[in-house]
């Protein structure tokens, strides 16, 4: 979600489409809830529940275990607007498994609406970068890529040069290389 790379994209292809990667735009979805969080949170030098809850709360409502889960409802009950913040953020997760391009887009002005009429400060931020980035958002629907294997590669690859001994990714490109690669052999199923 870079406008020189949309810039470039319709100079270079001008047939292609531009599909957001949905983990950006959850990226930003997740940002908003963790900044009503922070709202929340008492002063620095006082790490309460909310500081502690923070993956907790940014965590699929399908990935928790019934033990998080009682966890999770016991804080929201605390605190109303954190919960109507984290029902927002599930509800955008929820939308990304609309069927069809024409149910996301109803679900999209739908969700859009309830961020107007009562959702918090951060997610109603949000509003703007979702008309901008509409069509290319919305082009996933039609082309239902992302590009998270890629990601994960560049991240184990990081991962890889920062635990490298000093300067031996630049000594010896080899078996900085040898290393990349042995990372990334497929076991075998047994």
């Amino acid at each position: 979600m870079h406008e020189p790379f949309r810039q470039a994209t319709e100079l270079c292809l001008p047939r292609a489409k531009v599909v957001v990667d949905k983990f950006h735009v959850l990226m930003h979805v997740h940002r908003a809830l963790d900044q009503v969080r922070t709202s929340l949170q008492p002063p620095k030098g006082r790490k309460g529940e909310l500081f502690r809850a923070r993956y907790l709360l940014l965590t699929g409502v399908e990935r928790l275990t019934p033990e998080r889960h009682m966890q999770l409802r016991e804080l929201l009950g605390h605190y109303p607007l954190l919960q109507q913040a984290w029902a927002l953020k599930e509800a955008f997760r929820a939308w990304y498994r609309s069927a069809t391009r024409w149910e996301a887009e109803r679900g999209l002005t739908s969700w859009e609406g309830s961020v107007r009429e009562k959702g918090p400060e951060p997610f109603r931020a949000l509003l703007s970068m979702l008309r901008i980035w509409r069509q290319e958002i919305l082009n996933y629907f039609d082309h239902p890529y992302t590009n998270g294997f890629l990601e994960g590669k560049n991240n184990r690859i990081k991962v890889i040069k920062r635990t490298a001994y000093p300067s031996e990714k630049d000594r010896n490109p080899h078996n900085f290389r040898q290393r990349i690669l042995l990372t990334n052999i497929k076991e075998a199923p047994m």
